[in-house]
């Protein structure tokens, strides 16, 4: 009978509203849509409640089509032509290159910025060094700037300086140090040593060397000094009192001693200064 009482005609505001609270409460209406949309309240407010009440479904489903369609390789590929020309023109705009100094400026001021940089251009430089191409530049380049008169100039000044030669020597000491410890840099020496010319070379050399003023004085202040140290006197304490007994027990010693002695005692009884009792 209600239905109809309200066939063609625009529903009063009594059953919008009734109805209205039976879509929040998610139930059956109690008039056909098609009827209750002939009020404009209803339509209104019916709109409302549909979109807040499948906003978050709607959305979901909105960006799963988004997704599919951003997925695309045509799609992609046009988005990154369009991108690209786009961030072309707009890093040309003078307010954005004015702002985008400005920032860098800032930004690569800050401690961790620049701690992050110096490592990052380290380990980058360390590969880029590697490359074949980069080490052969590179060495065409020092042999060419070494010829150069200005810089063999520099190098000779720079290098006469006493802290330089200080720490010349004393990397090149640790340096050889390490060297000569090389198994094979061991074998190549060994070798060279053991060359006629080279050892007949080397004694001439000793002999010369060991034979200036200077050579003679220093090495006479080392024993010296060397031969007062506690630890080595007790060595050498040892050491002879070893090498004596063992000297003395050879024949041709024994027999010298002998003869020594017969000689001395037959000078003192001649003397009479020895009387045997």
């Amino acid at each position: 009978m209600e239905k109809e009482l309200f066939k063609g005609e625009i529903p009063c505001i009594r059953v919008v509203n009734e109805n209205l609270r039976l879509v929040e409460q998610n139930k059956p209406l109690t008039l056909p849509l098609s009827l209750l949309n002939t009020s404009c309240d209803f339509r209104k407010r019916y709109k409302i409640l549909y979109d807040l009440k499948h906003e978050e479904k709607l959305k979901e489903e909105r960006k799963l089509i988004n997704k599919k369609y951003n997925q695309r390789p045509e799609v992609k590929k046009r988005k990154k032509e369009y991108y690209k020309e786009y961030h072309k023109k707009y890093n040309q705009r003078p307010e954005v290159k004015k702002r985008k100094k400005e920032y860098n400026k800032e930004y690569y001021q800050r401690p961790e910025v620049k701690k992050r940089k110096k490592e990052y251009d380290k380990e980058y430089h360390k590969k880029y060094n590697q490359r074949p191409e980069v080490k052969k530049k590179i060495k065409e380049y020092d042999k060419e700037y070494n010829q150069r008169p200005e810089v063999k100039k520099r190098k000779k000044e720079y290098n006469q300086r006493p802290e330089v030669k200080k720490k010349i020597k004393e990397y090149n000491k640790e340096y050889y140090k390490k060297y000569n410890q090389r198994p094979e840099v061991k074998k190549k020496i060994k070798e060279y040593n053991q060359r006629p010319e080279v050892k007949k070379r080397k004694k001439e050399y000793d002999k010369e060397y060991n034979q200036r003023p200077e050579v003679k004085k220093r090495k006479k202040e080392y024993n010296k000094e060397y031969n007062q140290r506690p630890e080595v006197k007790k060595r050498k304490k040892e050491y002879d009192k070893e090498y004596h007994k063992k000297y003395n027990q050879r024949p041709e010693v024994k027999k010298r001693k002998k003869e020594y002695r017969k000689k001395y005692y037959q000078k003192k009884k001649k003397e009479g200064k020895w009387n045997r009792k």
